[in-house]
């Protein structure tokens, strides 16, 4: 998705992971054009930050004590930097520490030149079916849509919106059981290169091939909770499910075909 956006994502850490992710180290996601999106975010009226010197034209910067992560967001020139600097509780100080290295990093960030927006072919699937009838279909229970929270406003929330991705919730009504599918128009490309590295999802574990009989391929597993990636009419969809039987959840996919249509 972030691809598809325009945007990078680059991370650097030691070997000891947990749940996917570095122990130590710095990640970085960056998002061309994104003024707008930056001033939107800004303006969210949940958003908290410390009064650190500003880098590049505006900044959010966190860092919540000694042997704590900093993290926040940055914007530099139109280019949207969000990071996390796990190593920054090792200084004395460290909100000074990763202002150093964000002002050393957005010199470098400065003037780049963003690739022409890519549009997905008109043939690509587009739309979700979000209607509870098919939702209880998907799920094999009666189920009601639920309203999407568009929570904090954030790069991937903003990375989100410009790679046109669709997406529903449903829940049965004693909250037994939950799904949610959602929409890469145009983003098949991606399926290769994910099955090639069984992608880990944190409390689930790798995705590995499934068989959905209609798709141009599959990927999914079961932890607490079971996800799974279709490659469909040159769309990439995502299903996750909780309170489900992880033995019913291939048949569950196999059951996504019908949600999927064009706009």
């Amino acid at each position: 998705m972030l691809d598809q956006a325009g945007g990078l994502a680059c991370a650097w850490g030691g070997e000891d992971r947990t749940d996917s992710t570095y122990n130590t180290g710095l990640t970085l996601t960056l998002l061309p054009d994104a003024t707008a999106d930056f001033a939107a975010f800004q303006r969210d009226p949940y958003l908290n930050g410390n009064n650190a010197p500003t880098v590049g034209a505006a900044s959010v910067i966190h860092c919540n004590g000694p042997q704590a992560p900093c993290l926040g967001d940055v914007l530099v020139g139109a280019t949207w930097l969000e990071f996390t600097y796990s190593d920054a509780g090792r200084a004395a100080d460290p909100t000074s520490a990763v202002v150093a290295l964000l002002t050393s990093i957005a010199s470098r960030v400065q003037g780049l030149i963003p690739a022409p927006h890519w549009e997905p072919p008109a043939s690509a699937a587009s739309a979700v079916d979000c209607s509870d009838a098919a939702g209880s279909a998907l799920v094999g229970i009666p189920v009601s849509s639920t309203p999407q929270d568009p929570g904090l406003v954030s790069l991937g929330s903003a990375a989100a919106r410009r790679a046109g991705v669709v997406g529903c919730e449903w829940g049965a009504e004693d909250a037994a059981a939950s799904a949610a599918v959602g929409l890469l128009p145009g983003g098949a490309w991606a399926f290769a290169p994910m099955a090639a590295t069984s992608p880990a999802v944190p409390l689930v574990g790798p995705l590995v091939p499934s068989s959905v009989e209609w798709s141009d391929g599959a990927l999914s597993g079961c932890g607490d909770g079971c996800d799974g990636i279709i490659s469909v009419r040159g769309s990439l969809v995502f299903v996750n499910a909780a309170g489900v039987d992880p033995a019913g959840f291939p048949a569950m996919l196999s059951r996504v075909r019908p949600l999927v249509t064009s706009g």
